[in-house]
């Protein structure tokens, strides 16, 4: 017997066995490219059907709307701030996806008001303001990814990573 599993939210819809473990066995249709990602994640699980519909509800907690990502709710420190404002007076970029649990965490570090300094790129298809064709350009296929001094720099970074990268030499009390 085979059980069938669709999951809208991450447009990724699969077949499995009916053993307790799902096999390799999955068609995903990648409406909006984010079902590599959840079969990146999930794929060699125990529990492949589980783990696939934790991500996406760990995924969905961090959307407010269709193409919307969600809101910084962290209050910014001074330095924070003055980091964001260099980072995006220096060229800086960050390449997000409206729907990535990890791009939050990014902008929840610099807080309200430093996130809302920064220089967003959304590469999500669907995402509101869309530049998809720009971060295809630039090879980007994980986020967040930050573009700093031409250089690109996969993953969620530390604040003062970002600071020693972009060579910023303000207060670091982060």
């Amino acid at each position: 017997m085979r059980s069938a599993l669709l999951i809208a939210a991450s447009t990724l819809s699969f077949l499995s066995a009916d053993q307790g473990i799902a096999e390799e066995t999955y068609m995903a249709q990648n409406v909006n490219n984010n079902s590599a990602e959840v079969r990146g994640k999930c794929l060699g699980a125990a529990d492949f059907e589980g783990c696939v519909r934790a991500f996406t509800k760990k995924r969905e907690a961090f959307v407010d709307g269709r193409g919307v990502p969600a809101a910084v709710k962290t209050i910014s420190t001074p330095s924070a701030v003055s980091l964001a404002e260099h980072l995006t007076k220096t060229g800086a970029v960050i390449y997000s996806a409206y729907w990535c649990p990890h791009c939050h965490e990014q902008k929840e570090l610099f807080g309200q008001k430093g996130a809302a300094q920064l220089q967003v790129v959304e590469c999500a298809q669907d995402g509101q303001n869309s530049q998809r064709e720009l971060c295809e350009r630039k090879g980007i296929d994980s986020f967040p990814t930050w573009e700093i001094n031409g250089k690109l720099e996969p993953g969620v970074k530390p604040l003062n990573k970002l600071a020693d990268l972009s060579r910023y030499e303000g207060s670091r009390q982060f």
